[in-house]
């Protein structure tokens, strides 16, 4: 029924549209929306004011999205919702922002007083059923080089907190728990960071306090410091290396990327995965999803544009027919480059008191007033020069460091650094990305004055590495090493992906020749190793594996002896507990065994083990817990998720179908499970952006939510509360009449679930929530009454219910041809 009531009026539109096409080109100057109406046949009028019709939205001649709008007589629109932007170049965030300036009746044609948005004028043509906004922006680049901070500020307070606990028999426990606080007031973020360590390994059996109490503020380019905080320098692109790390109270002045709009760079070393057919790529970084994509089948590179910068490792996950076909381990490249060529200079500057009275230690350090000072410059476009100076007291340190491209993208790194209070000490790192791999070659080189024994004593570590894939199935690692009075290291692995029982399969063979060391009586550490890990499941979340390795090594006694290991992992999806395991490993001591789990609620992460060694038989064991608390304006949440973007939404799900996942998508970047009650939604700091809600396995029928995204711009610290209903709808058909019987057209009708608009001729059609069986009608920014709704007295096949006529107590349906 309400489908072919759409296609009546699309028709009708249709035929007016290609009337007045006619006249058109006559047209020198935009006309006003009246004398447009006047070129339609006076049966179509009616179909072009106070109903909702779709229109196309540009913004400064450039689109913006397609919309639903309402034209009335006084030569006003109302933008209603947007229902597609496909290829706009313009944000979730951009388009929320113009749904909420035009909500209410705005007046076309050129705006004189209290405009939105800096805007212009409106324009609305209905021979291209077009709405045209221009606003003062519109001969200027509108997208600045930075962002802008939010402009009150915002609210909130974020802690981390991590605890770690090792143990074995014969020994004490070993306890380490630190925490990071980041708070959020105006414009000013404030950071704390401390830790308790009990450990018997330490030169202090027990220690405890702050080493972070200071308020930062950002500016465009630059940000400012102060408080309590260890005195390195930062917002450097090229950070010099250094020998101490002291904490002091004082002031720093750097250089700042924070709100420095980023392009999006790909990994200078390619990751390709290897489709059968339409696949998808899920990438995680320390366990959580990063990115995915889809993928057609072939040899395909996987888009690393919206990854984040640096160096680090990444599992690829390969899917298909929700099957995951093969994981691997790739490496990112993606390290901080030089972002704005015109700004040749970096610098950062800090100057205070070494001082370490909130650390809790009994080992005071000399209360030095220190001085520092570091600089980066853009010497050429493949050359980047650095120079740091630091006075400590009496102590003077100096430092040099180089980043250059030589050729094509090989790069060097190198530093220099000389203190005469701790030595000397020199780097480089030279890499060479390949097609299909990648080598680095380095070499450190130390040299420390150890004035209590009155020496030097120098250190020369040089390595090369090689990452290569040899085909689409197999890859191989070598790192060949050599530290002088030690010796070299030599390591070559080889990975081939194939399928055993049907099962995706891992086969690997390793050999290694090393310095020995206590472990080995320091003989020489040597052994090779054969192994396969296959994986069972039927999902790409619940899966089993299996793996069993054979091979040879030195053993604690220093002689040869043959090793074989098996193993077990289970992997969940749908429970609090995601992972198990268990191990076995037979030398010629005897039977070592081992176990591992992790468990993941709502509030808590946390993983453990045990291990029994062989021969001896001895018990040890680790627990590691995080958690992550944030406190808004509407109270606290707590979290397993990590809060490294340094904002957060805290969002109040009040779901009608508890059973019902909702899933929230971050525009940059993740996702994240929705339950009904307080959840937390770790958002990126500074950076405009939009959460967008909609439901796991894609919407129903019989299920709407009473908002589908939420945009969001937060200082570091902030956080911004929001509240999500999920209702169990019906769709309501029906005629709206006024109480003479006539057609109420143009009019709101509102639920709690949805709103829609009647056609001329009364029919709606709308979404309603079905334990508040209630609509408001709204006329013309009027609320003309509220209609309480029988569904128990109406027709109704499935989640349809069919009202018929439905009467609103007043006369208005004459305003239509006033």
């Amino acid at each position: 029924m309400a489908r072919l009531l759409k296609l009546k009026r699309l028709s009708i539109i249709v035929m007016a549209l290609c009337h007045v096409s006619a006249f058109a080109g006559s047209q020198l100057s935009q006309p006003s929306l009246l004398s447009q109406a006047k070129e339609l046949p006076a049966d179509f009028v009616s179909y072009l004011f106070d109903a909702p019709l779709f229109v196309r939205v540009e913004l400064n001649d450039q689109y913006l999205g397609d919309a639903m709008v309402m034209l009335n007589r006084k030569e006003q629109v109302q933008l209603l919702r947007f229902t597609e932007a496909h290829s706009s170049k313009y944000s979730e965030q951009d388009r929320t922002a113009w749904a909420d300036s035009l909500q209410n009746f705005t007046n076309l044609g050129k705006c004189t007083t209290k405009c939105p948005n800096n805007i212009l004028a409106l324009y609305y043509n209905l021979n291209e059923s077009k709405l045209s906004i221009l606003t003062a922006d519109a001969e200027q680049n509108t997208v600045g080089r930075h962002y802008q901070l939010p402009e009150n500020g915002s609210k909130g307070l974020m802690l981390e907190n991590r605890l770690n606990v090792t143990a074995a028999e014969h020994q004490q426990a070993n306890v380490n728990y630190n925490f990071n606080a980041t708070a959020s007031r105006g414009l000013w973020s404030y950071h704390a960071g401390g830790q308790f360590v009990k450990s018997d390994f330490a030169e202090e059996k027990n220690m405890y306090g702050i080493d972070q109490l200071y308020g930062q503020t950002e500016f465009e380019d630059n940000f400012v410091r102060v408080g309590y905080f260890y005195n390195g320098t930062e917002g450097l692109s090229l950070r010099p290396q250094r020998l101490g790390n002291n904490t002091m109270l004082g002031a720093m002045y750097s250089s700042s990327d924070a709100l420095v709009r980023v392009e999006n760079t790909p990994s200078s070393t390619p990751i390709y995965v290897t489709a059968n057919k339409q696949a998808s790529v899920e990438l995680y970084k320390n366990g959580a999803l990063i990115h995915s994509q889809q993928v057609p089948s072939g040899l395909q590179t996987v888009d690393t544009r919206q990854l984040p910068t640096g160096i680090y490792p990444v599992l690829v996950r390969l899917i298909e027919d929700g099957q995951v076909i093969s994981e691997t381990e790739e490496m990112v490249y993606k390290p901080t480059s030089w972002r704005d060529p015109s700004q040749k200079l970096r610098y950062s500057f800090f100057a205070g008191q070494e001082s370490n009275f909130l650390s809790g230690t009994t080992n005071n350090a000399d209360e030095r007033f220190t001085l520092g000072a570091a600089v980066n410059y853009l010497l050429k476009p493949q050359l980047v020069g650095g120079a740091s100076i630091q006075t400590r007291g009496s102590e003077l340190e100096m430092g040099a460091s180089f980043d250059w491209t030589l050729f094509d993208q090989t790069r060097m790194l190198t530093n220099v650094l000389h203190s005469t209070e701790f030595g000397m000490a020199a780097d480089m790192q030279l890499m060479h990305p390949l097609n299909f791999g990648y080598v680095v070659l380095g070499h450190r080189y130390s040299k420390k004055d150890l004035s209590e024994a009155l020496t030097e004593q120098a250190q020369h570590i040089s390595s090369l590495s090689l990452s290569y894939r040899l085909t689409r199935d197999q890859n191989m690692m070598m790192r060949v090493s050599r530290q002088n009075n030690q010796g070299t290291a030599y390591d070559i692995s080889w990975r081939y992906n194939s399928s055993v029982l049907n099962a995706p399969a891992v086969w690997s063979l390793s050999a290694f020749n090393r310095p020995g060391n206590k472990g080995t009586k320091f003989e020489r550490q040597q052994g090779i190793e054969l192994g396969v890990n296959i994986r069972f499941g039927d999902s790409s979340q619940d899966r089993n594996r299996y793996n069993a390795a054979i091979g040879s090594r030195t053993s604690t006694s220093g002689k040869k002896e043959q090793v074989l290991d098996l193993g077990w992992q289970g992997t969940y999806s749908d429970s609090i507990i995601k992972q198990l395991s268990a191990n076995a490993s037979v030398n010629s001591s005897g039977v070592g065994l081992s176990g591992a789990g992790s468990v993941d609620n709502d509030v808590v992460q946390a993983d453990m083990f045990i291990n029994t060694a062989a021969g001896s038989g001895s018990l040890s064991g680790g627990l590691n817990l995080q958690n992550s608390v944030v406190l808004g304006t509407e109270g606290a949440v707590a979290s397993s998720a990590s809060l490294f973007n340094g904002a957060a939404l805290t969002v109040d799900l009040i779901s009608d179908a508890p059973d019902v996942p909702v899933m929230a998508y971050d525009s940059n970047g993740g996702q994240y499970q929705l339950k009904p009650g307080k959840n937390l939604v770790p958002v990126t700091a500074f950076k405009p952006g939009t959460v967008s809600f909609d439901l796991a396995q894609g919407r129903t029928d019989n299920i709407s939510l009473s908002k589908s995204s939420q945009s969001y711009q937060l200082n570091k610290g902030g956080v911004e509360h929001v509240q999500l209903y999920v209702h169990k709808t019906v769709t309501v058909l029906g005629r709206l009449l006024d109480a003479l019987g006539k057609p109420l057209g143009g009019s709101h009708v509102i639920n709690h679930a949805s709103r829609t608009v009647t056609e001329h001729s009364g029919f709606f059609s709308v979404e309603m929530r079905e334990a508040t069986p209630t609509l408001k009608v709204v006329y013309q920014g009027e609320e003309l009454c509220d209609i309480e709704l029988n569904t128990s007295h109406t027709t109704r096949q499935d989640n349809v219910v069919m009202v018929g006529d439905v009467q609103c107590g007043v006369a208005v349906a004459n305003k239509e041809t006033e």
